[in-house]
């Protein structure tokens, strides 16, 4: 439905007769298609419409005015389809699409112009982006790459909308400037690859960032990021923390990249991965979050749930589902310290119970307490798993309370406690570099009756 299959390259007649059929079957004829005029078929038709842009410009410089007249009666039936309410995603990156889509053909020419309500679709399209991101300019799908992507498409629209209130266009474009490129650069592992909290690929869209510049950190900014006074990003329910070693004399003895989430926006792509945490020290990945594709359905739906996080996890007492109101996920309090930081978190995901994590990182230190609070005056009857997703490449082993990490037969960490418990140890799986490539990694569960946990991590 996107004809983007459709080339005139080699047969330019061939390709004037498919678009004559396309449109004597939607558009006179007028058989229903859903993948037409309505809902499920708006990505594809704002992929179509430019299509037949190149078409129509193609026929014009060969002189076949009919075949061009023929994209211009098409491009009259998308026009009307577009501004239909029942094919708008109201929110959703698949609505700035259209809108974008409309504007830019309002200035093409004064003849698609008379037939779209500019006004409107500007009102909409500021109401679907200020949906797609908050205030703060930060993406409400729970994503960096998301972060990433929807940013092109935003900052075109506003653009597009030079006439409806310019100057408060011009300001929030620069707080999505301003955002994005704090936010993409506090995620970015030195190796490269996103951490991958909630729907996030490992690897950067390369595209993006060669047409969009101004969402890169200049190389001095870059070389800042870690330093003092440049280590803390918090946002929104997203939260970083960079430290560099700064040689023999400094407090610390490695890297450390620190990342947290704890927000609930989409329902479109949230997991479940409220409280969940990465860990990367001297360059060794250690905790990890088990990241985001759409290649195998059975086991994409495995990576979603609490289970499957480094977050404390409740048997048998599900999350909400993400279609309900978001409330009660937040990031509490958070500051930096001189040998690390103090970090709050709590969501009330799973009903009638407050979950509350703090990190409290100093120097090589990082303790961890998990406490969760009943709303209902009543004791909890359940074990309470305490997840640590595990790196792949890294191995634990179990003594007593506590469980020591390898990679390559050298200790890299020690996780610790002096609740009672038990420390369980599974399978599970991961998304690798490759988004289609799926690798087995190792999840650490202490299992525990405390509803308070305190774990120490010596790295």
């Amino acid at each position: 439905m996107s004809l983007r299959w459709v080339t005139t390259r080699d047969n330019i007649s061939a390709a004037a007769e498919i678009l004559r059929n396309f449109y004597n079957f939607h558009c006179e004829r007028g058989i229903r298609n859903p993948h037409y005029n309505e809902l499920r078929g708006d990505h594809a038709a704002t992929i179509r419409v430019n299509h037949i842009l190149n078409f129509r410009d193609k026929f014009l410089g060969q002189g076949n005015t009919e075949a061009a007249k023929l994209c211009d009666l098409i491009l009259f039936e998308e026009i009307k389809n577009l501004q239909n309410p029942e094919m708008y995603r109201k929110g959703h990156n698949h609505g700035l699409m259209i809108d974008i889509t409309l504007l830019k053909l309002a200035k093409i020419n004064n003849s698609y112009k008379s037939n779209i309500d500019i006004s409107e679709i500007s009102r909409r399209g500021h109401e679907t982006l200020l949906e797609m991101f908050t205030e703060n300019g930060i993406t409400r799908e729970h994503s960096i790459s998301y972060q990433e992507f929807n940013y092109p498409l935003a900052v075109e629209f506003l653009d597009l909308c030079t006439g409806q209130d310019s100057r408060v266009n011009r300001q929030y474009r620069a707080v999505l400037e301003r955002e994005t490129r704090n936010i993409l650069a506090f995620a970015l592992r030195d190796c490269g690859e996103y951490f991958t909290l909630g729907d996030t690929l490992k690897q950067p869209a390369l595209s993006i960032r060669q047409a969009h510049p101004e969402i890169l950190m200049s190389p001095v900014e870059s070389s800042q990021l870690g330093n003092v006074g440049n280590r803390l990003y918090c946002q929104d329910g997203f939260f970083f923390y960079k430290r560099r070693a700064m040689g023999e004399s400094a407090p610390f003895e490695k890297d450390l990249h620190f990342a947290a989430t704890c927000t609930w926006h989409s329902a479109n792509h949230k997991q479940d991965d409220e409280l969940s945490f990465c860990l990367e020290v001297g360059g060794d990945l250690i905790f990890d979050d088990p990241g985001y594709t759409v290649y195998t359905p059975e086991i994409d739906s495995t990576l979603l749930p609490a289970s499957s996080h480094s977050t404390v996890f409740l048997p048998h007492f599900p999350f909400c589902n993400t279609q309900e109101p978001a409330s009660g996920s937040e990031i509490l309090q958070y500051y930096e310290t001189s040998l690390g930081f103090h970090l709050e978190m709590v969501h009330r995901r799973v009903p009638l119970y407050k979950i509350a994590r703090t990190f409290s990182l100093v120097g090589s230190l990082l303790e961890i307490i998990d406490s969760i609070e009943s709303e209902r005056d009543a004791e909890l009857q359940a074990e309470i798993e305490h997840n640590f997703i595990l790196s792949p490449g890294i191995t634990a082993l179990i003594e007593n309370t506590s469980a020591v990490l390898r990679k390559n037969g050298k200790i890299i960490a020690i996780v610790s406690t002096h609740e009672q418990g038990t420390w369980i140890e599974t399978r599970q799986h991961t998304v690798g570099s490759d988004r289609f490539e799926y690798i087995e990694t190792t999840k650490l569960a202490f299992s525990s009756p405390s509803t308070e946990v305190i774990f120490q991590v010596q790295i």
